[in-house]
């Protein structure tokens, strides 16, 4: 199996910083409370169907892409 190179471009860097500056805000008024350094992260990843949707603080359920 080969892997997949990834140019890092400052585009895409620009985009990763905007997802995380929208998501984290978001993900931290659902729970209503701070979020963790593992939970910031992971809010970078959520797409906006999964934060749209009110998340119970103590069952949340993550869903991500396939990372090979």
């Amino acid at each position: 199996m080969s892997k997949i190179a990834i140019e890092t471009t400052p585009e895409m860097v620009k985009e990763v910083y905007r997802k995380l500056e929208k998501n984290i805000p978001k993900f931290r008024t659902t729970l209503k409370r701070p979020l963790t350094l593992t939970e910031k992260i992971l809010a970078g990843h959520l797409e906006d169907e999964f934060l749209d949707k009110l998340l119970d603080e103590k069952k949340i359920m993550y869903f991500f892409d396939l990372i090979v």
